[in-house]
């Protein structure tokens, strides 16, 4: 025992003497470019296997002093040491991502703890999975021409629930895709934010929903109806006509309209599913103009049109190229 901690200690002193001699290169070394090769384990291609679409999932790559070209300091392959964040903030390092843009929200140095962040979208709104093959590159002083890119691929996928027959209640609040392994005639699906949505499945099915609540400010309807308080956006994959939304206790005694203030019931109803909730505290009194009035004032009004059949919702517009601007 007393050989394996004086071994430790030994180790420990080694590494501590090999990070403060790097650190002191700070002051006289300088990083001019990229290594010709890497052995860092992220050389090539990486498999990141699948991920769940999340805002607190980051990829973290760390910047080794082994990556780069030094004027003053010869890096040691078997001990490659982490960059501090005055190096990085002297070699004017930028990141950026070509590819994956699908599946990737961002990608950026954090200085502080020596790596490059890659970060997912948060909210994949589809029952299928998205392949990625991003290519993260990274150049010094701004440079482009002797940058280099680490490679990752992998499959961004909401996680599956499969439901069966029997089941009248199931929670779907964290963005799962449901399977219908079994017809279901009738079941109650919980959204979170005292949504449900009450709906029949076909074996074999795939479905999708998600419901966000916000505060209605100043914008259209608030301009025109000051009672409306609240505005619940639902988005769903799969889902039909004939399926109904249910609002818990928290809303109770509100009326409810969809996007085009069209009034679709009390909030202890089962509602027809349309895409955007507008809940007041008391029944509107909705302003009804002809086409030519309309036409005049130049400006949207609410009509007391019929309800009109669901939107179902695509996803967000993430054809976003992280780190190029495009």
């Amino acid at each position: 025992m007393k050989k394996i901690i004086a071994l430790a200690l030994v180790l420990i002193t080694l590494m501590t003497v090999t990070m403060a001699a790097f650190a002191s290169t700070g002051s006289t070394a300088k990083i001019t470019g990229m290594a010709d090769s890497l052995s860092l384990g992220y050389s090539g291609s990486t498999d990141l296997g699948e991920i769940a679409p999340s805002d607190d999932h980051v990829e973290k790559i760390s910047l080794l002093d082994t990556m780069f070209t030094w004027d003053g300091y010869d890096p040691d392959p078997a001990t490659p040491t982490q960059l501090t964040a005055a190096q990085i903030r002297a070699a004017r390092l930028e990141v950026r991502a070509t590819g994956g843009s699908k599946a990737v929200k961002d990608v950026k140095i954090n200085s502080r703890e020596g790596c490059i962040e890659l970060s997912f979208i948060g909210e994949l709104v589809s029952t299928k999975e998205i392949d990625f093959d991003v290519d993260v590159v990274l150049s010094v002083d701004g440079r482009r021409q002797n940058d280099y890119a680490l490679t990752f691929t992998g499959t961004l996928a909401n996680p599956v629930l499969e439901v069966y027959s029997g089941e009248s209640l199931v929670d779907i609040s964290d963005g799962v895709v449901i399977e219908a392994v079994e017809f279901n005639s009738k079941v109650e699906l919980e959204l979170g934010n005292g949504v449900s949505l009450i709906a029949k499945l076909f074996k074999g099915k795939k479905y999708y929903a998600i419901v966000s609540m916000e505060p209605v400010n100043g914008s259209y309807p608030r301009d025109a109806y000051s009672e409306v308080s609240e505005k619940l956006t639902l988005r769903t994959v799969g889902f039909g006509s004939s399926d109904k939304v249910k609002l818990d206790s928290r809303y109770a005694g509100s009326y409810v309209y969809d996007e085009d203030m069209n009034y679709l019931g009390k909030s202890s109803d089962e509602l027809p599913l349309r895409s955007v909730y507008y809940l007041s505290n008391n029944k509107l009194d909705i302003v009804k103009e002809t086409p030519s009035e309309s036409s005049k004032s130049g400006s949207r009004k609410p009509s007391q049109a019929e309800p009109t059949q669901p939107v179902v919702s695509s996803p967000p517009n993430v054809n976003h190229n992280p780190g190029t601007g495009r």
